[in-house]
């Protein structure tokens, strides 16, 4: 078990407790290697400002309704996405993603207003998605896109059986 301490540590490991934000973010960098252009950075970008985002409504007292089937349910759509190579539009597709992590950042965000623990919280989900981005590359280089793509399946079983779980 790693052992934090501080505003900062304690934050970093938030994106890696909750196995839907985790699988998500994952997804996420996943997808984003399969996207050409911009599209590589601006949908990781997506997801950080939703995170953000999603912290800070609680704190205006804005809560997000749907949380319970939007969190796994984004997680088996990333899937999907990933399993089927899907090419969306750029726009869209940052809109979908910073909504979907809109509900993982209210889920799981920091609370207060310290700064070194939002900069951990920031730099944990950054951490997560390269994390994504580096298993594809590891992936494609080794073998070929058909294994990111069966991960991809395998993200979405999970999330199916999340989102099965939610309402058990």
């Amino acid at each position: 078990m790693l052992a934090t301490t501080g505003a900062f540590g304690n934050q970093f490991l938030v994106p890696f407790s909750a196995l839907t934000t985790l699988l998500a973010l994952i997804g996420t960098g996943l997808w984003s290697s399969q996207l050409s252009g911009h599209n590589q950075w601006r949908v990781p970008a997506a997801a950080l400002v939703g995170s953000i985002v999603g912290t800070a409504l609680p704190q205006l007292d804005i809560v997000l309704p749907f949380g319970a089937w939007v969190l796994p349910g984004s997680v088996a759509a990333l899937g999907f996405l990933i399993a089927l190579d899907a090419v969306i539009n750029g726009w869209i597709a940052m809109v979908l993603i910073c909504v979907a992590f809109g509900y993982h950042g209210q889920d799981i965000g920091p609370s207060g207003g310290a700064a070194l623990g939002w900069a951990g919280f920031g730099a944990g989900t950054i951490t997560a998605i390269a994390a994504g981005i580096g298993f594809d590359t590891i992936i494609v280089q080794a073998t070929s896109g058909r294994i990111v793509r069966l991960a991809g399946g395998a993200i979405a079983v999970v999330g199916g059986w999340l989102f099965y779980r939610a309402f058990v």
